[in-house]
């Protein structure tokens, strides 16, 4: 029994598509390790992932700010899939980089804005 579709031969453009979507997947998952490949791509990553909030919660009771925040969150959850699958070490050297960043603006005195006004 054969189980070719014979509504596939009407339009050809179609049999292509997965060709396409595949070679589109693998050009971006290259422009990722070259993002990733040096520290500026790096601290641009984290800072994309620290504002998609993926650990933080969604909730809101208005339900069209809480869809757009699921929104924002399920793409930086993409983009950390991405980078667990393609790129391991630099994500771990991305997390690293992060939290050394964040421990030394703990340690630097802070400005307040009267410090700031009086310069």
């Amino acid at each position: 029994m054969d189980l070719h579709d014979p509504m596939e031969a009407l339009n050809p453009a179609e049999a292509e598509e997965p060709d396409r979507a595949e070679a589109a997947r693998r050009v971006e998952i290259d422009d990722l390790k070259r993002v990733m490949s040096n520290k500026a791509g790096r601290r641009f990553v984290s800072d994309l992932l620290k504002r998609s909030a993926v650990d933080a919660s969604s909730f809101d009771l208005n339900p069209h700010a809480m869809a757009f925040k699921e929104g924002v969150k399920w793409l930086g959850q993409r983009v950390i899939d991405d980078l667990k699958t393609h790129c391991p070490d630099r994500y771990i050297e991305m997390l690293k980089e992060s939290l050394d960043h964040d421990r030394s603006d703990d340690r630097s005195p802070r400005r307040t804005r009267t410090q700031h006004a009086a310069d």
